[in-house]
C-alpha cells in the first residue's frame, strides 16, 4: 500500500486512529475545538487552510475524511478536483441523525457530495439500505478492533462496571445513574469528561475523566463488565466495540442495528433505569457465558473485517 495516504478527522475517533494505523497512514488531525458557532465558524477556516497547506505539501494521492464535520469534506474535495487524487468519505452515524437546523443543512449537503468520491463508507448495514445511497459507491466498513484481547480471569470482589460515554444528548446517562444508585453493591466508572455533572452523586459512581489511549486501555480491561447506550437509531457504538476488543461481556441498547451487529456475548436493554438494572443484574448471573461468547464475536468481527476491508481495498487500488 502506498503511503501517500492521508486521514482527514478534525476531531480524531479510535475508528480513525485505528485504521490509518492498519494502513500506516498520516492523520490530520487538531486538538482544540470551539463550541461558540460564531468562534467555530473562523476556527473551521483555518483549519481548512492548514489541512491544504498539509496536502499540498505531501502530495497525498489518497485522501480519507471522516465525517463530520462536513466542512472537511468540502476542503478534501476541492484538494482532490486539482489533484486528481482519490478520496474516501468515511461517514460517522451521528450525521445522518440531526437536530438542528445546521445539522439539517449538512444532511443535505453529504447527500449532494457523495457522488463525487471515489468511495462513501458507512458503518452498519441498517445505514447502508438508506435509500439515497443507493446511486453513490457506499459500502459497509465495520469498526476494526483496536485492542488486544484480554481475558477476565476473575470477577472483581466488587463488581466494576464500565460505562463508555461522552454526555451527548442521545446517551441515557440520568438512566444509568439511577440505576447505579440502586446497585451500592457494584461499582460504577464512567468515562469522559464530566464537568457537567452535578455532583456529589452515589458513592459508587466514579468518573475517570480523560484517559490517554493506553490509560483508556487499561481501564477496559480492568473491568467486569461495559455498558454503552444510545437513544438513536440506526447507530452503531464504538464502545461497542471497544468491548468486543478487549474481550467484556457487553450491555447495548435494544436497537435493530445494535442487534444485527452485537449478537453474541451481548444483552440488548430498555433505555430505562428498571431495564437497565435487569440487564445488570442478568449479564453477572450469565457470566461465564457471556464472556465466552463475545470472544466468539471478537472471532467472527475480525474475519468479517477483512472481508469488508477487501471491498474497500480494492477501490484503492484501481488505477
Amino acid at each position: 500500500m502506498t503511503n501517500r495516504i492521508v486521514f482527514i478527522a478534525w476531531q480524531l475517533t479510535t475508528r480513525t486512529r485505528t485504521l490509518a494505523q492498519h494502513l500506516s497512514a498520516d492523520i490530520i488531525s487538531f486538538e482544540k475545538h470551539f463550541a461558540n458557532p460564531f468562534f467555530r465558524m473562523f476556527h473551521y477556516l483555518l483549519l481548512a487552510l492548514i489541512t491544504l497547506h498539509k496536502l499540498f505539501s505531501n502530495k497525498y494521492r489518497i485522501i480519507f475524511v471522516q465525517i463530520p464535520p462536513i466542512q472537511s469534506a468540502v476542503v478534501a474535495l476541492f484538494y482532490t478536483r486539482l489533484t486528481k487524487a482519490k478520496i474516501i468519505f468515511d461517514t460517522h452515524s451521528v450525521i445522518f441523525f440531526p437536530q438542528k437546523f445546521h445539522q439539517k443543512l449538512y444532511l443535505q449537503l453529504y447527500r449532494y457530495l457523495i457522488k463525487y468520491p471515489t468511495l462513501n463508507i458507512v458503518h452498519n448495514q441498517k445505514i447502508l439500505n438508506y435509500h439515497y445511497l443507493k446511486k453513490s459507491k457506499t459500502v459497509m466498513l465495520e469498526d476494526k478492533l483496536p485492542f488486544n484481547l484480554c481475558p477476565k480471569s476473575a470477577i472483581n470482589h466488587k463488581k466494576k462496571i464500565g460505562i463508555i460515554c461522552s454526555y451527548h444528548q442521545d446517551e441515557p446517562i440520568n438512566e444509568i445513574f439511577k440505576a447505579a444508585e440502586s446497585l451500592p453493591e457494584y461499582n460504577f466508572y464512567f468515562t469522559g469528561k464530566s464537568a457537567k455533572i452535578p455532583k456529589p452523586i452515589a458513592a459508587n459512581i466514579n468518573f475517570t475523566g480523560y484517559l490517554s489511549n493506553d490509560d483508556y486501555e487499561k481501564f477496559l480491561t480492568s473491568v467486569d463488565l461495559i455498558i454503552v447506550l444510545t437513544k438513536r437509531p440506526d447507530t452503531v457504538l464504538c464502545g461497542a466495540y471497544e468491548a468486543v476488543s478487549i474481550g467484556r461481556p457487553l450491555i447495548t441498547s435494544n436497537t435493530d442495528a445494535l442487534r444485527l451487529h452485537f449478537y453474541k456475548g451481548t444483552i440488548h436493554t430498555a433505555n430505562n433505569s428498571q431495564a437497565i438494572i435487569n440487564a445488570i443484574k442478568t449479564a453477572f448471573t450469565n457470566y461465564q457465558q457471556l464472556s465466552a461468547e463475545i470472544i466468539e464475536l471478537r472471532r467472527a468481527k475480525e474475519t468479517d473485517w477483512q472481508k469488508q476491508f477487501e471491498v474497500v481495498n480494492n477501490y484503492l487500488c484501481k488505477q
